[in-house]
């Protein structure tokens, strides 16, 4: 009888695609065993491959052995020729959805195994339930979380109570395991404790304060608002937060509409920190492009390279800076934005009647330094340029390392980055830049060791969301 060693864990995002990593053992009851290497769960009516292995004494494919392998499905019968003891059988359909069984013959050799099929259509559902609830409900946590359960439905035989269980107990605990998953998590948590100390200690808002003073005319003020958002690029959070509450003292006092510094400020945090080499998203995408390229088999590629190549292809964020600057320069609004702009400067009207502004925009005491604070640029400039700086030796000397490991001649820029481990570089370049931002915030007597800490930690605790989301996505 065929022994499944386990159920491995299924990524729910696309069913399909994760299905041909899982592996069922089998072994027959003579002296040559057969290894079978098929899905736990397949679709009904899309091909899968099965290989079949056969083993030695010594429990390694017998290399001596080539010839025919046949496989039974059902009815139907697939063949396929072994080389060197293996053998792998291409384009197999479930005969059915449920249980079935798959039973493999080759050189006198018998095995059987049984495996499942469920109908192709629900493998959409999950990703279609997380995307319904996220707009239905604006919670990205309890739609995701749905949409994992929903799948551990699917997988664990429509046991609805016990896929709730196993969404924590096998696929939360799981994406959590992997190395790679810890160092996106750890990385993305120092360099949010990382802001929550620059902020805090003055260094955020004594750059902007040095561009402040060109904001002395209307489109003045747009502009210095714009160029602020790019130069506060480590983190969208901290550039909304800094950006906002600097500028709208100025913007106030131009007339310019809180709809329309909104925009401005809007247009350049988040799109300036997704193309940025190091910021608070880095670790982020750097764990959706990981586990697409494991998904697709590309487990030699470095994520952090294509992160780097798919730069020039943002298309988005690059055109929201470019129509910021260009709306600014052209002093053109439009629509609402206009009409927003009108009243703010005939009538004074910096927010509509009946708006509802921000409660917790002015009290971020968390993270926003005191009123007697010395606001030094070179405190948040210098930590800042660590991390960058950091994260691109520990890039180069990784890369180096692993050519010379590999024995590979071509040490052109892109082979280094391309072999290089960016987890331990990022997370080199973290840890790094926050003692670094923590021992001039104490030396300086601006924070002490304890409000440094709380600093830290309240950075910490603002990257919390994106990693429930990332594990989640995981």
């Amino acid at each position: 009888m065929p022994v499944p060693l386990r159920h491995w864990p299924l990524p729910l995002i696309c069913i399909a695609a994760m299905l041909c990593g899982t592996s069922v053992l089998a072994f027959a009851d003579t002296s040559q065993r057969i290894q079978i290497d098929t899905p736990d769960l397949v679709l009904h009516d899309v091909p899968f491959d099965i290989t079949v292995s056969l083993l030695d004494e010594s429990g390694l494919p017998d290399t001596a052995y080539s010839g025919s392998v046949k496989v039974l499905v059902g009815e139907k019968v697939y063949s396929a020729l072994a080389q060197n003891g293996i053998g792998v059988i291409e384009d197999i359909h479930a005969p059915k959805t449920g249980q079935f069984l798959v039973e493999v013959s080759a050189a006198d050799t018998h095995a059987t195994l049984s495996t499942r099929a469920i109908p192709g259509i629900l493998s959409i559902l999950p990703p279609l339930l997380a995307i319904v609830l996220a707009l239905v409900f604006r919670q990205v946590i309890i739609s995701l979380f749905a949409g994992v359960w929903l799948g551990a439905i699917f997988l664990f035989e429509y046991d609805i109570a016990g896929g709730f269980l196993r969404v924590l107990d096998t696929f939360i605990v799981n994406a959590l395991a992997d190395p790679d998953h810890i160092s996106i998590i750890a990385f993305s948590m120092l360099f949010g404790g990382l802001v929550g100390i620059i902020s805090k200690n003055g260094g955020t808002t004594g750059i902007a304060n040095m561009m402040i003073r060109m904001a002395n005319s209307v489109r003045g003020s747009q502009f210095v608002t714009w160029f602020l958002g790019l130069f506060i690029f480590f983190d969208d959070y901290a550039n909304s937060l800094i950006v906002g509450n600097t500028m709208r003292p100025i913007t106030d006092r131009m007339r310019i509409s809180r709809e329309k510094l909104a925009y401005i400020v809007d247009s350049t945090a988040a799109p300036i920190t997704s193309l940025i080499l190091i910021s608070t998203w880095v670790g982020y995408e750097i764990g959706l492009i990981d586990s697409g390229l494991n998904a697709i088999g590309m487990t030699e590629v470095s994520a952090y390279a294509v992160f780097i190549e798919t730069i020039p292809f943002r298309f988005y964020p690059i055109l929201a800076l470019v129509l910021g600057f260009v709306v600014i320069l052209s002093r053109r609004d439009f629509g609402s934005m206009y009409r927003a702009e009108k009243r703010a400067r005939l009538e004074g009207k910096l927010v509509r009647d009946g708006a509802q502004l921000s409660a917790d925009l002015t009290d971020s005491s968390e993270v926003l330094p005191e009123k007697d604070t010395p606001l030094r640029w070179y405190n948040a400039a210098i930590p800042i340029l660590l991390v960058v700086g950091i994260a691109m030796f520990g890039l180069y000397w990784t890369g180096i390392s692993s050519l010379e490991a590999d024995g590979i001649a071509n040490r052109s820029l892109g082979t280094i980055i391309g072999a290089a481990n960016s987890y331990k570089a990022l997370l080199w370049a973290s840890l790094l830049s926050c003692l670094a931002a923590g021992v001039l915030s104490v030396s300086q007597r601006i924070l002490t060791l304890s409000q440094t800490f709380d600093a830290w930690f309240a950075g910490v605790k603002s990257m919390l969301l994106a990693m429930l989301i990332l594990t989640l996505a995981w």
